[in-house]
């Protein structure tokens, strides 16, 4: 309600839109998540964010299942930030649902070159701290069990 009561008082505000995509995405409201990022990439296309951005939709669209577009919205905010080590988790996710395990190895590689102490279970407890909807746990659920099969330490 917060960020429609910002754009209310300024419609071409994107951080707004984005963070507005964001809440959406994390409350299990993936279909007007991406509505909203997508508005906030064409209001500011270079934004210094958008690779964050990206990363919301590739979590929306992994939440209605669409893997290809999910794993298109990571490659894009991995190529706008390389040590965007959420984005790497995404493709994780997206690749193992493709049945590309080779790709979800090589991405989880590059997710511990840049976060070497990396483990499913504090991934896990951190993103329940963002949100309890059941919908958005689920993704984060799926997310780990992704990361555990690509070969991801647990602890």
């Amino acid at each position: 309600a917060d960020y429609d009561l910002a754009l209310q008082a300024e419609p071409n505000f994107p951080i707004a839109y984005a963070n507005r995509g964001a809440a959406l995405a994390y409350s299990g409201r993936p279909r007007e998540a991406i509505d909203s990022v997508q508005v906030a990439l064409r209001l500011s296309p270079k934004d210094p964010q958008a690779a964050v951005w990206h990363n919301f939709l590739c979590i929306s669209y992994r939440q209605l299942h669409d893997v290809d577009r999910a794993i298109d919205s990571c490659r894009t905010a991995v190529n706008l930030n390389p040590y965007a080590w959420w984005a790497f988790v995404g493709l994780v996710w997206s690749y193992t649902a493709a049945g590309k395990t080779t790709e979800a190895q090589d991405a989880l590689a590059a997710l511990q070159r840049i976060r070497p102490g990396f483990t499913v279970e504090g991934f896990r407890s951190n993103m329940y701290v963002t949100s309890a909807n059941p919908q958005y746990r689920q993704s984060v659920d799926e997310a780990a069990e992704s990361l555990q099969k690509a070969g991801a330490k647990m602890r």
